[in-house]
């Protein structure tokens, strides 16, 4: 086995940060110095001595163009699972986006209803295709409600701490919307553990197996950052295009981490908002 360092892409997002926290020997290119979208670069980047391992936890968010997503997403799995040796092991951050329905055992075809999720769901399909035929162990934890510091602003945890510190109301959904809420650091332990598992590859899902309502989420950290409930507007917020809740699903199942002999996820919300908000 090449003494090869690991390497993580998106080190200095919000699950990648929390992987380079645990994973210090990896290197860790800071996106100036690499741009992920340009195939060239990142050829250069994997040229002289190949990493064994390969977190990638890069990728455009929700919010970002048409492009971004494709080049980041959708091609970008791909490309990696293309350079990387054989006896490597790509691990790919996925997400509940990818799916598209109620059902989210891991088995299920995805179906996803979003730009976002397409453009997951399609790269990861085509890494987990290709993997086996180039003899690359492709991992893809996904996961569902993360939450922790570093999340985008536009996220609700964030907004619920800007309301905290200006005092405005927050229009928010109706909150009755279901999420599993993971911390983010468990997702981080299981991205490290799913890559040093032998037997671990193809899609694993990683949560909790808990529902939780947003608003009950909402309520529990404005209470954490002692905000006025009455400033919690839900309701006020108009859905989407895609409707209120365009990643509804059911429980999260979790047959193949358990069939590993990994654990869940542990931390409780009780815990963990008082780790997300110590930042």
């Amino acid at each position: 086995m090449s003494d090869t360092p690991p390497l993580l892409l998106g080190a200095t997002g919000f699950l990648g940060r929390q992987v380079a926290a645990r994973v210090p020997t990896a290197e860790a290119p800071d996106r100036l110095d690499v741009d992920l979208e340009d195939p060239g670069e990142v050829r250069a980047l994997l040229a002289d001595s190949p990493p064994r391992t390969v977190f990638l936890c890069a990728g455009a968010l929700p919010d970002a163009d048409p492009l971004a997503m494709a080049r980041l997403n959708t091609r970008l799995p791909v490309l990696l699972v293309e350079l990387l040796p054989a006896g490597s092991t790509l691990v790919l951050a996925g997400s509940v986006a990818e799916v598209g329905g109620r059902d989210v055992h891991e088995e299920t075809p995805c179906r996803p209803t979003t730009a976002y999720g397409r453009s997951k769901a399609t790269g990861a399909g085509a890494a987990l295709q290709i993997g086996p035929t180039r003899g690359v162990r492709v991992v893809a934890p996904r996961f569902f409600q993360l939450y922790g510091p570093g999340e985008a602003p536009h996220r609700l945890l964030p907004s619920l701490r800007r309301a905290a510190r200006t005092g405005e109301p927050l229009p928010l959904s109706s909150g009755r919307q279901l999420r599993d809420f993971t911390w983010v650091g468990d997702a981080a332990d299981a991205m490290v553990a799913l890559a040093g598992h032998p037997d671990a590859q193809g899609v694993v899902n990683v949560a909790t197996g808990r529902l939780t309502s947003v608003e009950a989420f909402a309520r529990a950290v404005a209470e954490a950052l002692g905000l006025d409930p009455g400033l919690l507007r839900f309701g006020a917020r108009r859905p989407g295009p895609e409707g209120e809740d365009p990643w509804a699903h059911d429980a999260v199942p979790l047959h193949r981490l358990r069939a590993l002999g990994l654990s869940p996820p542990a931390v409780s919300l009780a815990e963990g908002i008082p780790l997300a908000l110590s930042d």
